[in-house]
């Protein structure tokens, strides 16, 4: 099922059936997440690009063609 999909039942489920009980399991977990998210900095952000870059010329890279036939064959 799509993201958009989950997305659309959650927010019907949250908006027609969810208690009290459900909305407060959600928006704690929603909050933990939340406070997990850390923007990266600029030097975190370039130093992974670079080591990006460093494996798309070492060849350290899968098409995404071959990814996705890699997973349609499970």
């Amino acid at each position: 099922m799509t993201t958009t999909k989950k997305r659309k039942q959650v927010t019907e489920f949250v908006t027609k059936k969810a208690d009290d009980r459900f909305i407060n399991m959600v928006y704690a977990m929603m909050q933990e997440y939340a406070a997990a998210l850390k923007p990266l900095t600029e030097e975190e952000f370039l130093e992974q690009f670079n080591e990006s870059v460093a494996d798309i010329k070492a060849g350290r890279v899968v098409s995404h063609e071959k990814l996705k036939n890699k997973f349609s064959a499970k």
